[in-house]
C-alpha cells in the first residue's frame, strides 16, 4: 500500500501487519499531502524512528539477532497504555491528533498531556475531509468506546471537522457507545 510511503501490508498467522520502511520526509506545503517522501533503508534505525508518530509505532524489531529497537521508551508507553508523539515531527501531520484520539478510542489508552499540547486547530485546518473520516470510521468500526475519540479532542479541534456537534456532543457519544455494545 502507498508504495511511494514504503509501506508494505502483510498477513501472518491471523493478523495483519504494516511494515514501513525508513524514510525521510520534507514537508513542501500545508496539506496532508505536500511531503516529499524519500525511501531511504540506510538512514538508520533512530533517525527512522524519529518520523513515527507515537512511541508504540516507533518499536522496531531486527530480524536478524530479533532485538527490539525502543528509542524512545514505546515498550512502557504500551504496558502503560500511554499515547505520546515521539518528536517535534508530530507536528508536521495534523492527521496525527485524530490518530492519536482514535487510537486511544480502540485500545483503551490516555493521551500524553505533553502530546495533547500539540493538538493545535490550525494543524488540521487543511486535511482531506475523507482522510479524517478514515479515523472516524476506525473509531466507529473497532472502539469499544467511540465517545473517547471525541472526548479526548479539544472543542477547537473538533470545531473544524465537527462542528455541528460540540453542543449535542454528550448525546453523540453515548448513541456511539451503546451502538458499539
Amino acid at each position: 500500500v502507498g508504495e511511494s510511503f514504503g509501506v508494505y501490508k502483510t498477513k501472518l498467522d491471523g493478523y495483519e501487519y504494516d511494515f514501513s520502511f525508513p524514510r525521510t520526509e520534507i514537508k513542501t506545503g500545508d496539506k496532508h499531502t505536500d511531503f516529499k517522501i524519500i525511501v531511504d533503508p540506510f538512514i538508520g534505525e533512530y533517525k527512522a524512528s524519529l518520523r513515527r508518530d507515537f512511541t508504540i509505532n516507533a518499536l522496531m524489531k531486527n530480524t536478524q539477532t530479533g532485538e527490539i529497537l525502543d528509542f524512545h521508551h514505546g515498550i512502557d508507553d504500551l504496558n502503560n497504555g500511554i499515547i505520546r508523539h515521539t518528536s517535534n515531527k508530530f507536528s508536521e501531520d495534523g492527521l496525527r491528533i485524530y490518530r492519536a484520539a482514535q487510537f486511544a478510542a480502540r485500545f483503551g489508552f490516555k493521551i500524553d498531556e505533553s502530546t495533547k499540547q500539540l493538538f493545535v486547530p490550525n494543524l488540521v485546518q487543511n486535511l482531506a475531509i475523507e482522510r479524517v473520516h478514515m479515523e472516524l470510521q476506525k473509531v466507529i468500526h473497532k472502539a469499544e468506546k467511540p465517545s473517547v475519540f471525541f472526548n479526548h479532542l479539544p472543542d477547537e479541534i473538533l470545531a473544524v471537522h465537527f462542528n455541528n456537534i460540540i453542543s449535542i456532543k454528550n448525546i453523540i457519544c453515548n448513541a456511539l457507545d451503546n451502538l458499539a455494545k
